[in-house]
Formats: C-alpha cells, sequence, structure tokens
C-alpha cells in the first residue's frame, strides 16, 4: 500500500530574514500553502526548507518539534522561530528514526509547477479553454493526422508528422531578394532538432503562468545577463527541461499558420530585450520597433493577486503586436507562412 506523504517546511522573506527568523509548518499540499502565504505576505517570501514525510506520522512529527525546538520559539508564537532551526530539523528527526526526505529546489519548484497547471485546468474559464483545445486539434489535424490526443502537462503541445509536406518547407532556402525590400533574416530555413511546437493564438500570448523563483528579487544587472534570461526562457518558454520540448513556436492568426524556431525567439528576447523593473515589482520587456517612438514594452511579469498566479508573456493586445514585430522585414526573425486555403 501506497504512504500518503505530507510536507515539514519553513520559509523566509526579507522582512524574516532582517530579524533572524522563519516561520515553521506542515501540510499535505504544499501548492495551495504556498499560495495562501502568499496572499498574505507583505513581502513575497519563499520555501527555504522543505522535507517529505509520512502523513500518518505527521501528527507526532508536530508534537516532537513543538518539544524540541521551544527555546528557539521567537516572542511566544509557535509558528516563528530562531531561524537557527533550520538546520536543526532534519538531523533530529534522524536521531528520531523518522523518515524524512529533504527536496532540493528544483524538486520543491516541481510541485508548484505542477500544482499550478492544475488549478488552471479547473479555473480557465471553458470558452478559453476549448478554444485552445480546439485550434491544438485544428493543428494537429492538418499537420498530424495520426495524432488526435492533446498534451496537457509542462511540454510542447503538438507535434508535426516528420514526413508531412510542411517539414520540407520549413528547409527551403529562399534566395536572397534584399535588394527587392525583404532582408535575409526573414526568410524561411527553419532546421530544427524536432517537429514538435508550442501552438500560440489570439491578441495575448502566454509564455508561462506560474512563479519562476529565477525573477525572485532579481536586479536589472542580471536581467541583463544575456545567457542568464536565455536560460530561464529555454526552461519556460521552450520546456526544455521536460520530456518534450518546443522546437518550433507555431502562431496560429485568422488566415494563416506562421512558423518560427524557438531558438531564434530566444535568442532574439534575449539579445534585444531592453528590461525595467518597476517600484510595483513587475518586470517589463522593450523592444526597438516600427512604432513612432521607436520602442514599445512587449513583455511583462508580475503577480496577478486577483488570480493568485504569476504571469510571463505579452498581454494588452501584445502578443498580436509581437508576432507582427518578429515578421517585421527591418526588426524581425525568420518565419515560414502556410496559409489557410
Amino acid at each position: 500500500m501506497t504512504e500518503l506523504l505530507s510536507f515539514i517546511y519553513t520559509r523566509e522573506n526579507e522582512w524574516y530574514i532582517q530579524k533572524q527568523i522563519c516561520l515553521l509548518g506542515t501540510t499535505e499540499n504544499l501548492y495551495d500553502t504556498n499560495n495562501k502565504h502568499m496572499e498574505m505576505e507583505p513581502i513575497c517570501g519563499n520555501f527555504n526548507l522543505v522535507i517529505k514525510v509520512n502523513t500518518k506520522e505527521l501528527n507526532n512529527i508536530e508534537n516532537l518539534l513543538k518539544q524540541f525546538l521551544y527555546e528557539f520559539i521567537y516572542r511566544d508564537n509557535s509558528k516563528f522561530y530562531n531561524n537557527k532551526i533550520v538546520d536543526m530539523i532534519i538531523p533530529f528527526l534522524n536521531t528520531q528514526n523518522i523518515y524524512n526526505e529533504h527536496l532540493e529546489l528544483q524538486q520543491i519548484n516541481k510541485i508548484l509547477s505542477n500544482g499550478k497547471r492544475v488549478e488552471s485546468c479547473k479555473k480557465i474559464g471553458s470558452i478559453v479553454k476549448n478554444r485552445g483545445h480546439t485550434i491544438e486539434l485544428e493543428f494537429m489535424s492538418r499537420y498530424n493526422i495520426d495524432v488526435n490526443s492533446i498534451e496537457y502537462g509542462a511540454c510542447a503541445d503538438a507535434s508535426i508528422n516528420n514526413k508531412h509536406p510542411i517539414t520540407f518547407k520549413l528547409l527551403i532556402n529562399l534566395p536572397d531578394l534584399s535588394n527587392n525590400g525583404v532582408k535575409p533574416h526573414c526568410l524561411t530555413n527553419l532546421k530544427v532538432e524536432s517537429y514538435n511546437v508550442s501552438i500560440k493564438s489570439g491578441k495575448n500570448i502566454q509564455f508561462n503562468l506560474g512563479n519562476i523563483p529565477e525573477l525572485y528579487d532579481i536586479c536589472i544587472d542580471t536581467l541583463n545577463n544575456k545567457d542568464y534570461v536565455k536560460n530561464i526562457f529555454n526552461k519556460y518558454l521552450k520546456k526544455i527541461e521536460s520530456k518534450i520540448p518546443a522546437d518550433l513556436l507555431v502562431y496560429k492568426d485568422t488566415d494563416k499558420w506562421v512558423f518560427f524556431k524557438m531558438n531564434d525567439i530566444i535568442d532574439y528576447i534575449s539579445e534585444k530585450c531592453i528590461w525595467r523593473k518597476l517600484n510595483t515589482g513587475r518586470i517589463k520587456g522593450d523592444f526597438h520597433d516600427m512604432s513612432k517612438k521607436k520602442k514599445r514594452q512587449y513583455i511583462t511579469y508580475e503577480y496577478r493577486p486577483k488570480h493568485k498566479s504569476y504571469f510571463l508573456g505579452l498581454n494588452c493586445n501584445k502578443g498580436i503586436d509581437f508576432i507582427n514585430l518578429l515578421m517585421n522585414k527591418d526588426y524581425g526573425i525568420r518565419y515560414y507562412i502556410d496559409n489557410i486555403v
């Protein structure tokens, strides 16, 4: 019989660190607990210790820890302790022969990310959700008729049959027509390692829904590190750590499918994005473009209290604007258009 698992955790934020304290708690649902803390914390915090334990032992563990850590309680509040306890909990559990598993940051982020995906599937309105699924099914009926299921995980949305004619069209080396007003970087030749795709549509484009620890309390100098930014978008847009990374980004317009090489988009963002951090904590990304001011804001990373989630992407109609920027002959990158007949 499979054992039910729960978590012991400690939590910190800037204020806790200044006071040299941490919050100690237990939970059966780490994702929900994280959301509750984020909602209540004046300064957004994070888990700095998470330990997996058997649920049936949780009450016993809580009582043992209260006795063991009693002298470290902060101002008679049994939830807050001197932060020295962070290094004391696992050794203590070991002395009591209590099963425990220390979770690394990557494991914690995976649990939080999975929880976000489950919640998103529950909360997304049926119209929007069905529209997204319809587009994915429409894509597969056009480019991979042998597959009729939808991918729900944090990975590529779909794939192209490697024998489909579009795969050959993506590899065409068109002649240099720059003298006629078309610049070489707007031509095709989208050679990729796989034909797994991320499908986008509409006026707004979501890159990632959920907390991105790499952007927590980040400074502008770090955002200006192109390799750092590239790693973030590889992880959260290309899904490079998943079992099925997306090597193509395909945008569904009203009368066409527009194909981009995912690496080209990520290189474009890391090389050309001008980052700003607002006093509110929001992060904005600007690009030089064809507008009157020759520069506009496109990318946003922000926490949305109404939805209790973080958003990274292109909102306020900037999704379609960004696609047009990528296709612009002066500012854009390589792409291929497959017109819908």
